[in-house]
């Protein structure tokens, strides 16, 4: 999880977008994996098999 924030808070989108944009993508990203993980942990089944 902590390698994927890194990845996406990296300066490839550009420097002068990092602040804003990276923030905002930041928050869409870590409330996505909070999603995927909530809903996993309710299914009974696993999804990885």
């Amino acid at each position: 999880m902590t390698d994927w924030l890194m990845l996406v808070g990296n300066p490839f989108l550009g420097g002068e977008l990092n602040g804003y944009f990276g923030m905002t993508i930041n928050l869409i990203a870590i409330s996505t994996l909070f999603w995927i993980n909530a809903l996993g942990s309710l299914r009974p089944m696993r999804m990885r098999g």
